[in-house]
């Protein structure tokens, strides 16, 4: 199978997934590449997910 990714000006919506710690740090990485305001529910707040936002 190939797939083929071409880039877009804008990227938005709502994903709805549960709390974890892989989805946590994976939600931070894409909120700091993200102009404008990112908001994440549900971020676990434990200490390597809280180190990754800094």
């Amino acid at each position: 199978m190939n797939l083929t990714i071409h880039p877009v000006k804008e990227l938005f919506g709502t994903a709805r997934v549960p709390g974890d710690k892989s989805i946590s740090h994976r939600s931070a990485m894409f909120a700091s590449l993200a102009e404008g305001e990112s908001r994440v529910r549900n971020f676990l707040p434990g200490g390597d997910c809280l180190a990754t936002l800094g």
